[in-house]
This record gives structure tokens, sequence and C-alpha cells, in this order.
């Protein structure tokens, strides 16, 4: 990372820059009282910021005294490299089912509308989305609504930007027993959670709330194999085409608890209070509307998918 954003002209710079990232042509700067105020800074240091963004060719500004200060050119391409969030950088999980994949293609195209360079990282586990946007990695994450409540609940430097209604997460859980034959979760039981999986982990630790039960750990990835050896009693599982097509075992409901379970097929996306001006662009230029329609096209012609 530059080192420039550490200091003070450089922390501001960055800021300016990532400000006028959401501005239209036209649309009036701040004063320089306000950014003063705002940056806990001097008035010298905006005025340096944002002369250095003059001169540098990646702003264009047109002074009208009391009238104020108008965007009249922004040279996206310049003006990006003070950002430093070149690229800027989004999670979500790996595409390996047709719900992931063509969300992924949503995601590609929408974010092909950023004035910036961008791109998403496939990483499995919502906790581990979680750590990485906590600590910087990423700008954004796509987490299930569910999980996302969990998340800001948890940590304050995490929000939400957008619950994504009309698109499609994944498929919703079910219960299953290695012995057909079991219908309950008795003392005593073995079931199977991939603790970086925050919607199967709650739910599970939900429905065996009372029970002497083991959470033996095993990723999701390893759920096939899981199936096979019958390392456990139960788990918690998305009732998917592959589950369908390849296994004998019989899905059941899961039991209604405090988790919101219905929320854990609806997408949601997740950001770092902490990110200055990441709010502001991606409400800009991400649209629900366009997510759940180019998602649905996916769905509609798979040989399209990208990501």
């Amino acid at each position: 990372m530059n080192k420039k954003i550490f200091n003070k002209h450089g922390s501001v710079t960055t800021n300016l820059a990532r400000d006028i990232m959401s501005l239209d042509i036209g649309d009036h700067l701040p004063t320089i009282i306000e950014y003063t105020e705002k940056f806990s800074v001097s008035r010298g240091i905006v005025q340096n910021s944002i002369s250095l963004l003059e001169d540098e060719g990646c702003i264009s500004l047109n002074r009208s005294g009391k009238l104020g200060t108008v965007l009249t050119k922004t040279d996206y391409g310049k003006l990006c490299k003070h950002t430093h969030w070149d690229p800027l950088v989004g999670a979500m999980p790996i595409p390996f089912n047709d719900s992931f994949r063509s969300l992924a293609t949503a995601f590609y195209y929408d974010s092909r509308k950023l004035p910036i360079d961008s791109s998403v990282a496939y990483v499995s586990g919502a906790e581990n989305r979680w750590s990485m946007l906590s600590k910087g990695f990423f700008d954004y994450i796509v987490t299930s609504v569910a999980t996302a409540g969990y998340i800001t609940s948890a940590d304050n430097d995490i929000e939400l930007l957008y619950t994504l209604p009309d698109c499609h997460y994944e498929e919703p859980y079910c219960l299953i027993f290695m012995d057909n034959k079991d219908t309950e979760i008795r003392d005593g039981m073995k079931a199977g959670v991939d603790p970086e999986a925050i919607d199967q982990m709650q739910i599970s630790k939900a429905i065996c709330k009372g029970k002497n039960i083991e959470f033996v750990k095993m990723p999701i990835e390893g759920t096939v194999e899981i199936l096979h050896n019958r390392a456990v009693d139960f788990m918690i599982v998305r009732n998917e085409k592959w589950f369908k097509n390849n296994t004998n075992l019989i899905p059941l409901p899961v039991a209604t608890t405090d988790y919101p379970i219905e929320k854990t097929t609806i997408p949601a996306i997740l950001i770092n209070r902490n990110n200055y001006g990441i709010k502001n662009l991606l409400s800009k230029f991400f649209s629900p509307a366009d997510l759940a329609s180019a998602q649905q096209h996916a769905l509609s012609v798979q040989s399209n998918y990208r990501f």
C-alpha cells in the first residue's frame, strides 16, 4: 500500500478522491470549512489536496464564490490511483452451484458500471469473508441476510449495504440423518458442523439446544465424503440438486428456532464502516434491481455464466 495514505495530506487526498468518485458532473463539492471539520485538518491541507487532484488532471472545478465549487470534469482513470481502491475487491462464496454461479455473474456485470477497476474473490465460509472484510482485504462481501444480521450484531465495524430480496443466495436448509429411520435429534448423537459456515453452524446450535450433542467439525465442501463415511449421525445441509440426485437420504424440514432460517436463501452485501467512501460508491453504482435481473437472465441462459 502507498505510504502516502498514512500522512495527513495523503489521507485527505485519498478521502477527497473517494468522495469525488461518487459525484456527478455538475454536483457541488463541500466547502473547505466543511472538509476541515470533517477530516480534522487545516484549510491548507484541504486546499493542497484539491490542488493536487486538479494539477494532475484528475478533476476540473468551477469556483463561483458564494455559489460554491462545482465539479465540471472527472478523469476516473487518473483519480482512481488516489483512492487506493485500485482495484476494488469484493468477495462471495465459491460458485460451485447454479445459484452462486448466477449470482457471481450478476456481480460481474454490475461491477462493470463502477468507475474503477474491480474484481471478485471467491472464498468459502462466511466466517472467512467476514474476517477479511474486517482486516481491510475486501471492500465488500456477499453473505445471506441471516448471516449479515449475525455479523452486524457481533461487529460494530460492519454494516449492511443492501439486502437483495429479488436475488437468490442458495437453496433452503434441511435436516438429514444418516439413518433414515431417525427422525428426531437425541442425546448422544454426533452432528456434522462447519464453524466457517455461519448459517449452518448457528442453525445446528439452535436445533440442538438443550440436548447433549457432540459437534464434529467438518467442512461443507466435504459433505459428500461425510455422507459416504457416515462419520456423524446428522447434519444441516442445503437441499440442492446434488443431494437429491446422489443420496437416498430423506431431507427433513428444520425446526423453527430463534435463528431466521427463512433469511438464509436471500443474499446481502456487507461493507466495513472504516472504509471511507465505500458506502456512497457502491450505493451509487450497485443496483439491487439490476443484480436481480442479471441473475435471472444468467439462470435462464446457463451457458452465459461469467465470473
